[in-house]
């Protein structure tokens, strides 16, 4: 039973991601909450230390971190923490693929790329404020969402003050992390400042300005060996304007720093050639505001957002010089006719709402409405009631002669009785009866009539029908999505099959990646996991040996490589599949426009079989509401006689 400081309850549900330090599960008690369960027991220290941070609730955090709200605690021992859940949100990697972008993003441009880099400087300026430093950074424990807004996970990593007493961070990317920390051995017991975050900062924002790019790769112009690490440690900033004799040049195909704001370009060189005073979050925040206030826009394609200082659109020139896509955007073709014709058709197609008057079982009488009532029932009524006078005249009489009550009396009650049993009165009984019987088998009969044309036998079988067409209709007007869906995935595969061709060039064996010795490599070799193409298998097969956390640091590794990655479309072979594509979308769209007509044409013939139906029951009905009427009239003229 895990359980909080506070001694409330908490179990895990959906398992939602794991790592080489712990899994993350959805909360079943919160849905905005998440469980970060720990592989290993953490120690004393760790335990203390997620505990001190659990009391730090300031919103200034909060904003910016899922930071543990809670220690979740079993039998004493400490099992992990609960975080928020960060709902539409994705790792700031993402951000540096054109096709991630495009899928994830794509109204996004340049300009939005710039956003997300002012808004992590703010991030880092706010942690900062309230005497935190990030430490363990990189571009898989950001987060970013459609917004362009920044979150931290991994937060237990952070270097944290308690008073006098450190919690360190003893974790790190080596191609994240500034020179003087490289030259540590190690990162236990190492004191980090805001001077060391921000060169991990400012590393995080060239990539989002140069579109993924590390600082410190390029081309090599010497005959030394470079790998990042290398570069970092003495200061080889491949873009730099101002080192005469550096041994990188700019990656090929990347954007011209000069493009940048002077402000901006300046930044990157005190942040990568000098060890101290490197530039504030706050510095970043103001120059990366006017870069935002440079930005135009290409009249071209709206996701063609560009430096002013470019004087031209540089995505446009990559596009038209050397076929390289940066940005892509969903136009959809001009040479099929799937787009075309598709509302005009549904709107011959339609389906009617099924409208008819309610029919209702009140009827009105004229006032002073009869009818003749039959001669022997006149004659019936008059002598019921000639001889019913007789008797009583009679009584009295009987009485003189009589002078005893209880004659008298028993004499009253004969004629009561009389008047009740009389054989005429008992006739007319027997008529009112009948005729009131034969109002009510009227009423009846209005009634059935009223429910059966009010909820038509058709009715439901048309509501059926009717459900199937505007289903068809919403599959037909979605053709043209369907079609740009599909036409993702086509252009998805290249843009992928592309990519792994592009990695297949990275041998494992001839390059470093940190935690893996010649024998971890040997166990990838005899796998079959030989270069960074390879390494796309381990999301679908295991190794033994090659557990979460070197998972991790072979898909790093991997994303590394494909930093250097261009995607230029082959035209033809695209327009090829498209045309495929667009027939395959033809068939379908044929297919449903039969459906649609049979069902159009069910339906017709099911409201027209229900028209006819209510209009014969309508001509019953006012047939039968004078018969009811009469009925009625007949009888309560019949009443009035009794």
């Amino acid at each position: 039973m895990l359980r909080g400081l506070q001694h409330l309850q908490y179990t895990t549900g959906r398992l939602i991601g794991k790592g080489g330090e712990g899994q993350v599960f959805d909360v079943n008690e919160n849905p905005n909450q998440l469980a970060k369960i720990y592989n290993e027991q953490p120690d004393a220290e760790k335990a203390s230390k997620l505990r001190y941070m659990a009391s730090l609730q300031k919103p200034a955090i909060l904003q910016f971190a899922a930071w543990p709200a809670d220690v979740l605690v079993e039998n004493g021992v400490t099992k992990g923490f609960v975080m928020k859940k960060l709902n539409g949100y994705v790792p700031l990697h993402m951000l540096f693929s054109p096709m991630d972008r495009k899928k994830l993003f794509p109204d996004k441009g340049y300009n939005f790329l710039v956003h997300v880099a002012r808004n992590l400087a703010t991030a880092f300026h706010q942690l900062h404020q309230e005497e935190l430093i990030i430490g363990d950074i990189n571009e898989g424990n950001i987060l970013v969402n459609a917004q362009g807004m920044i979150a931290f996970i991994d937060c237990d990593s952070f270097q944290i003050k308690n008073g006098t007493h450190y919690y360190y961070c003893e974790v790190g990317v080596p191609r994240y992390t500034p020179p003087e920390l490289l030259a540590q051995q190690s990162f236990t017991n190492i004191i980090r400042t805001v001077n060391t975050d921000t060169f991990s900062l400012a590393i995080l924002i060239f990539q989002l300005l140069f579109l993924g790019r590390h600082p410190f790769a390029g081309v090599n112009r010497s005959k030394e060996d470079w790998d990042e690490e290398k570069a970092i440690r003495q200061h080889q900033f491949a873009y730099s304007l101002h080192n005469t004799h550096k041994k990188l040049s700019p990656a090929l195909n990347s954007l011209d720093i000069s493009y940048l704001t002077p402000g901006v370009i300046e930044l990157f060189h005190q942040a990568f050639e000098q060890d101290s005073n490197r530039p504030t979050p706050a510095s970043w925040v103001q120059q990366l505001d006017i870069l935002t206030q440079k930005m135009v826009i290409c009249p071209r394609s709206s996701l063609h957002t560009y430096p002013a200082m470019a004087g031209q659109c540089p995505w446009c020139a990559f596009k038209e010089q050397k076929g390289i896509l940066f940005f892509l955007d969903n136009t959809p073709p001009s040479n099929t006719t799937i787009f075309g014709d598709i509302q005009y058709f549904i709107n011959g197609y339609q389906p009617e709402k099924l409208v008819f008057t309610p029919l209702t079982t009140t009827y009105s009488v004229p006032a002073g409405s009869s009818v003749p009532i039959e001669k022997d029932w006149l004659q019936y009524r008059k002598w019921h009631l000639y001889t019913f006078i007789a008797a009583f005249i009679v009584t009295p009489f009987f009485s003189i002669f009589n002078n005893t009550l209880l004659l008298v009396f028993i004499w009253a009650v004969l004629l009561l009785v009389y008047y009740h049993l009389s054989p005429w009165r008992n006739q007319l009984l027997k008529e009112k009866t009948r005729r009131y019987l034969q109002l009510l088998a009227e009423r009846n009969r209005l009634e059935e009539l009223v429910k059966m044309h009010n909820h038509p036998a058709g009715v439901n079988n048309y509501h059926k029908v009717t459900q199937q067409l505007e289903s068809s209709i919403a599959a037909f007007r979605g053709i043209p999505q369907l079609f740009q869906d599909k036409k993702k995935e086509l252009e998805e595969q290249l843009y992928n099959k592309q990519l792994l061709f592009f990695l297949c060039a990275f041998e494992i064996k001839d390059y470093t990646i940190p935690g893996f010795g010649s024998a971890k490599k040997l166990l990838l070799y005899n796998n079959n996991i030989r270069n960074a193409a390879d390494i796309s298998q381990l999301h679908s097969i295991k190794i033994n040996g090659i557990g979460p956390k070197n998972l991790q640091l072979l898909f790093d590794w991997q994303r590394q490589m494909s930093a250097d990655f261009t995607y230029r479309p082959n035209y033809d072979l695209l327009n090829k599949e498209s045309l495929l594509l667009a027939k395959s979308i033809d068939k379908e769209k044929a297919r449903l426009e039969s459906t649609i007509k049979q069902q159009y044409q069910q339906l017709q013939t099911i409201k027209a079989g229900i028209t006819t139906k209510q209009k014969q029951i309508e001509a019953q009905y006012n047939r039968l509401v004078t018969q009811v009427i009469a009925a009625d009239v007949n009888y309560h003229t019949f009443k009035q006689l009794i």
